[in-house]
């Protein structure tokens, strides 16, 4: 029979082997390959990890990031000039198991263009209320459509913590 101090001790190892499984799982690189022959690199710090996706209801490869994540898009042969992309808030809606997502930016960008995670405006107020941190509730999704029909889409997926639970799980990451 274990100990309570037993069990406690085991059910954080598995967590801390869960949470090492998940981010050596992910590239190590900054560019994600996608099927449409577009990649998203992150410009600002970050770790690869996982995030609960509140409207799929699965969990996603992510960037996890602590600010307002300054990305820009890849062409992997060069055939793609530019691509459509619309940022969706992902988040589940207070007290309920169900999802919604809520589109804040809608842009048509070049291939290597700079663009940030959220509009300024909404970062600062989502950040100063603390909604942005809501890592458990709460994820980005970036989708990418590099086809004139808006059929065929990538999505990317990130997650936001604070910068002392980044540092953090950085630390972790090292050791």
């Amino acid at each position: 029979m274990l100990h309570k101090h037993s069990t406690i001790k085991a059910i954080v190892i598995g967590c801390a082997l869960s949470l090492t499984a998940a981010f050596s799982s992910f590239a190590s690189s900054s560019i994600v390959k996608s099927q449409a022959k577009v990649s998203l690199a992150v410009d600002d710090m970050y770790l690869p990890g996982k995030v609960n996706d509140p409207v799929t209801k699965q969990t996603k490869p992510a960037f996890i990031v602590s600010d307002n994540a300054s990305f820009r898009l890849t062409s992997e042969d060069g055939s793609v000039t530019t691509a459509d992309v619309i940022v969706y808030v992902n988040e589940y809606l207070n007290g309920q198991d169900v999802g919604v997502r809520n589109r804040v930016l809608k842009k048509t960008v070049k291939i290597g263009e700079s663009l940030n995670l959220l509009p300024e405006n909404l970062f600062e107020q989502d950040t100063e209320s603390g909604k942005a941190y809501d890592f458990v509730n709460r994820c980005y999704d970036v989708r990418v459509f590099t086809d004139a029909s808006k059929k065929n889409y990538q999505d990317f997926y990130f997650g936001m913590v604070t910068d002392a639970v980044l540092e953090e799980l950085s630390e972790n990451l090292e050791q």
